[in-house]
């Protein structure tokens, strides 16, 4: 039926959240620009108001987000060790000139150049124009605190990227000394308020459980600053499995894909027609930074 509604909305707690956030809400007699501070506090992890406004009964309400920051103008910044390339017959120098600077989606020069990967974490190397860190990882003793093996392009992401920001909004969780880019810390924070007793039953991901060594649930790996959210589901009797389940918006509703976790990150990074997960359709550019660096 016709009626008065007030629209919400809710994003995780993250560090480096953007402080001018727009939406746009559709309603029935036009649309409103709204702009919320998504680093205060008070606003993480709850929802949040962004009005009060008239609907009408098959009216096609929406909110949009419309992902912008205001950073100043700066070069890409090198993960460590590193050196940035210069194009061909220019000297090493190129690119540390101001008159010259990269562009955003800069390519890095790596100490280790990966021999054979992965067909889509090599998409996602050529579409970011990244070049793989060869970043050290154990993933023995990663693999034995969790109770399970890591999905094996996960690992070649984590080793070529690190933990960071994709398209300045979508959020890699890797081995990184970082909490809001380490999986293994944000995966014992999320197993913590599971199992707290004080909460009962209830669980940030019902209607399943956060992963426990020897069991089954879902490990958080990748976000967005609007609340989109990607997991594996992992059956400790099932190695080698690693479902995609991810929701947008609606914690209720969740999407399963039967795909690896890098063929899902390429297609919400570059694919137009991945709905609701791609964010193409926002216009951002494709770029990547390092959690140590944010």
């Amino acid at each position: 039926m016709d009626g008065t509604c007030t629209a919400y909305l809710k994003f995780p707690q993250v560090t480096g959240a953007a402080t001018t956030a727009k939406y746009t809400v559709t309603y029935d007699g036009g649309t409103a620009d709204k702009t919320v501070d998504q680093s205060a506090g008070a606003n993480q992890g709850t929802w949040v108001s962004l009005g009060t406004f008239a609907f009408k009964q098959g009216n096609s309400a929406r909110t949009v987000p419309r992902p912008q920051r205001n950073y100043p103008e700066l070069a890409p910044r090198l993960p460590k060790g590193h050196e940035p390339c210069s194009p061909p017959g220019q000297p090493a120098e190129w690119n540390r000139s101001i008159a010259h600077r990269p562009p955003v989606t800069s390519r890095f020069c790596s100490p280790l150049r990966a021999k054979s990967l992965d067909m889509w974490v090599q998409r996602i190397l050529e579409f970011i124009g990244w070049e793989p860190a060869g970043i050290p990882v154990d993933w023995e003793a990663i693999e034995r605190e969790i109770g399970a093996p890591l999905p094996p392009d996960y690992k070649e992401l984590s080793e070529a990227f690190g933990g960071g920001l994709f398209n300045d909004t979508v959020t890699f969780l890797a081995r990184e000394e970082r909490k809001a880019f380490n999986l293994v810390t944000r995966w014992r924070s999320a197993l913590a308020a599971d199992r707290d007793p004080r909460l009962g039953d209830v669980s940030a991901v019902t209607p399943y459980k956060i992963y426990e060594p020897g069991g089954k649930g879902l490990i958080s790996w990748g976000s967005t600053e609007w609340g989109d959210e990607y997991f594996w589901f992992i059956d400790s009797a099932e190695p080698g499995k690693w479902p995609v389940l991810a929701r947008a918006g609606d914690i209720d509703q969740w999407h399963t894909f039967d795909m690896s976790t890098s063929e899902f990150l390429y297609r919400v990074l570059a694919d137009t027609d991945f709905r609701p997960f791609g964010v193409t359709q926002y216009g951002l550019e494709a770029t990547f930074e390092p959690g140590d660096t944010l």
